[in-house]
Formats: C-alpha cells, structure tokens, sequence
C-alpha cells in the first residue's frame, strides 16, 4: 500500500494539520470539507469552517509517499512540526488511535456517565 504523508496549509501557507492517505489528495481535501460543512465538531472541522467563511479554501500539499500505512511517518511529521513550533489543528500525536488526544474535563465526564449505563 502506498500512502500520502500530507499537511493542510490556511491561506497564507502557514501549515496547520498533517495527515495521511491512500486517496488522491484532491479528493482527501474534499472530505475534509464535506466534514467540515456537516457541522462534525474537531478543531480540525473548525479551523477549516473559519477559513470557508472567510472566503478561503485550505491548501492541501503532499509532503512525502510512503510505502505501508504511513502510521509512524505521520507520526513523526507532527512531532517535527510541533517542535519547530507550528500550531496544529490535529486532535493527537498521530498514527492510528487516538494517542496523545488531550480531552476536557466535561468530556472526561460525558465519557464515564456513557461507560456507566
């Protein structure tokens, strides 16, 4: 499998989400969009939201092809851009899952009442 290693720039360049795929880019971007004007709430969905009703459409640019599932490429591409002090958008560390997602304390709350029932 081969897999894109891509970021989401706004409309001055300025990289804000990375990410990765096995679809065309063209399309990836689209279902970042689509989710995005569905309302789903992430500060990825947000941030996209913004730019839209600012007349602007995010800038999807590959960074790098990997063979495989890119999990640990993507990972590595947030940890680098974070360190060199980008603010991103992505809701955690990368990879699969949702290591290093940090949840707010009502969140926290709403899980452990579902969990309860």
């Amino acid at each position: 499998m081969r897999t894109a290693i891509y970021s989401l720039r706004d409309e001055l360049g300025v990289t804000r989400y990375i990410g990765k795929t096995c679809k065309k880019p063209k399309q990836r971007l689209n279902n970042h969009i689509c989710a995005a004007r569905a309302g789903r709430t992430s500060y990825r969905n947000r941030w996209i939201r913004k730019l839209l009703k600012a007349g602007h459409t995010p800038r999807i640019d590959v960074i790098e092809f990997v063979d495989g599932d890119g999990s640990k490429e993507e990972t590595a591409w947030i940890a680098r851009m974070r360190a060199m002090g980008f603010r991103l958008v992505n809701e955690t560390d990368g990879g699969e899952g949702t290591t290093g997602r940090k949840m707010t304390p009502e969140a926290v709350e709403k899980l452990r009442i579902r969990a309860a029932k």
